[in-house]
């Protein structure tokens, strides 16, 4: 699957239209493209009440996340660009290791976060995958049945 963002026509154009910019991060921030099943109650989120589904959506960590990861990637040429140049060569390995590990905590960070989510949602998408495997056997029986059959 490939997750295109947004350009900045399509942002400028989503301004214009009068949606908010907590909206346009949100619907940059959704990788999974789920944000629209949450709001309108479906899927994992239908044994949700519209209350749950609304403080659900406003505790979501996907922007804060996406922020994360995105800020994760300049860290190290900053870093090293703000120590090195003033302080010379001497401190350039202090900078590296300080922009590594400032960059793997970010992206840990922003992994827990999607962790927490996943975790809340877990056992409605267990209920889901086993249904779904249910409903799965009867096709499964009967396309034995035509193999065995030929």
């Amino acid at each position: 699957m490939t997750v295109r963002a947004p350009g900045a026509r399509s942002i400028s154009s989503a301004v214009g239209l009068g949606y908010g910019w907590m909206t346009i991060a949100e619907t940059i921030a959704d990788v999974r493209r789920d944000t629209g099943l949450l709001i309108a109650g479906l899927r994992e989120y239908s044994s949700l009440s519209v209350a749950q589904r609304d403080a659900m959506r406003r505790g979501r960590m996907i922007v804060a996340a996406a922020a994360f990861v995105a800020g994760a990637a300049p860290v190290p040429v900053l870093v090293v660009m703000a120590w090195t140049v003033p302080l010379g060569e001497s401190t350039a390995k202090l900078a590296v290791l300080t922009a590594v590990a400032l960059t793997l905590g970010l992206l840990t960070f922003a992994l827990a976060l999607r962790w927490r989510e996943r975790k809340r949602l877990r056992p409605a998408r267990d209920r889901i995958a086993r249904r779904r495997t249910a409903e799965a056997v009867p096709g499964v029986l009967v396309e034995t049945w035509q193999i065995s059959f030929d």
